[in-house]
């Protein structure tokens, strides 16, 4: 009998450690990580509390009629929630964290949201309701044409190739609505030319769109991958050729373009005396090209960044560029943007404003990237990048600058 009773006590015993202590490890844990919190380890309570939540969750299907993350002009976020059960629930609806409305869910209730212009989160949920529907939609007001629009300098910038748009009328529609005049795009030369033969079908769709849309098209010429051997660059008389007919290939193909920018970021590849040579001759040598093709066609050269880029433009300068090209550009970034004040950006810009002054003062400068990137600080949220970059356009706005261009579009850059 007291044998009986001792296996019962440690059955007993087994059992309550089982219940109560971390027992079991799970390999693919994704799911239940998202119920019951971050955990590898789980007791069995954790495991029957989420069967349990899996079992009884209602079957409940909410529908939005602002499909995209964005609504122009339409104010009204409406939302329909139906359930699929014979049971009363009581839900709410907030904007923010502002109760919007409180009612019975038995069949099916709609509740219409007044978007403020900017972000807007909705959120619905419900005492029983395990599943929580949660939107971050931005409310846009149409943008209404103003006197002189025409000259403003307001840009973006987008990667086509990194981006997989079903809707690109929607987008191009945004950015009209945003005030945006040019965008800034690779027609990347190692994704167009094959074996001599030029295809530009991936970005046929996008141009075309663009076109006629008010918004002016800066194509920035190169990328060409290993089409010019490892080093990526222009550095030979058949290089160069190989590129002035991919130069052509582009202009002729988008006939509507006028602005085209000679290579991103040079001073990265062309940084000594021989580059500067090849990079200067290459961009004379496109200017005399494209201008007998259009003679309304711009060229902006330099795209320079960071260290060495005002005195890189010195030096193409004063082997010709400042005669073939009408603009400079260059890359003010702040990578550490520690500084609350811009310091750092103004003293980018003041640099290259006496750059102009030093090489004649007539030439255009334009600024063809800039904003606060999260690539070189986790700590950086869409908050504090839309801040710095409301900051810096009013300092770009100060000074001579003909185009700003805000880098970039989509989250897609390196």
């Amino acid at each position: 009998m007291k044998k009986r009773i001792s296996i019962i006590l440690i059955l007993i015993v087994l059992l309550l450690a089982i219940i109560i202590f971390p027992s079991i490890y799970l390999k693919n844990t994704d799911d239940i990580e998202e119920k019951i919190g971050n955990k590898t380890i789980y007791t069995i309570a954790d495991l029957f509390k989420y069967s349990y939540l899996e079992l009884t969750e209602p079957k409940i299907d909410f529908l939005c009629n602002i499909e995209n993350n964005f609504s122009i002009g339409n104010d009204i976020c409406h939302i329909e929630v139906e359930s699929h059960e014979n049971k009363n629930y009581l839900i709410s609806c907030y904007l923010e964290e502002n109760e919007i409305e409180t009612t019975n869910l038995v069949d099916k209730v709609e509740f219409d949201v007044k978007l403020s212009e900017g972000k807007n989160n909705i959120r619905i949920e419900g005492e029983e309701i395990v599943k929580i529907y949660q939107r971050e939609i931005a409310y846009i007001e149409p943008y209404e044409e103003q006197f002189l629009d025409e000259y403003g300098k307001l840009g973006i910038a987008l990667h086509l190739i990194r981006v997989d748009d079903d809707n690109q009328q929607s987008n191009i529609d945004l950015l009209k609505n945003l005030g945006i005049k040019y965008v800034r795009i690779e027609i990347r030369w190692e994704k167009v030319e094959k074996n001599g033969e030029f295809n530009f079908s991936q970005y046929d769709e996008y141009m075309n769109k663009l076109e006629g849309s008010g918004i002016k098209p800066i194509i920035i010429l190169g990328a060409p991958g290993n089409l010019i051997g490892t080093d990526r660059m222009v550095s030979s008389e058949e290089e160069l050729d190989r590129y002035l007919n991919y130069v052509i290939a582009v202009s002729k193909h988008y006939p509507f373009v006028q602005y085209y920018e000679i290579w991103n970021e040079p001073n990265f590849k062309y940084n000594n005396n021989e580059g500067i040579q090849w990079y200067s001759r290459m961009t004379n040598e496109v200017s005399n090209i494209l201008k007998q093709i259009n003679p309304n066609i711009s060229i902006i050269a330099g795209s320079t960044v960071l260290t060495g880029s005002s005195d890189f433009i010195k030096k193409i300068a004063e082997k010709g560029t400042l005669l073939t090209s009408d603009s400079y550009a260059y890359h003010p970034y702040d990578i550490s943007h520690t500084d609350e004040i811009n310091s750092t950006f103004l003293g980018f810009i003041n640099q290259h404003y006496q750059l102009k002054n030093d090489i004649g003062g007539f030439q255009h400068f334009d600024i063809t990237e800039f904003g606060l990137s999260t690539n070189t600080n986790d700590n950086v949220d869409e908050e504090e990048q839309a801040i710095r970059a409301v900051q810096q356009n009013v300092m770009i706005n100060q000074y001579d600058i003909q185009k700003s261009i805000i880098y970039n579009f989509r989250d897609t850059g390196e």
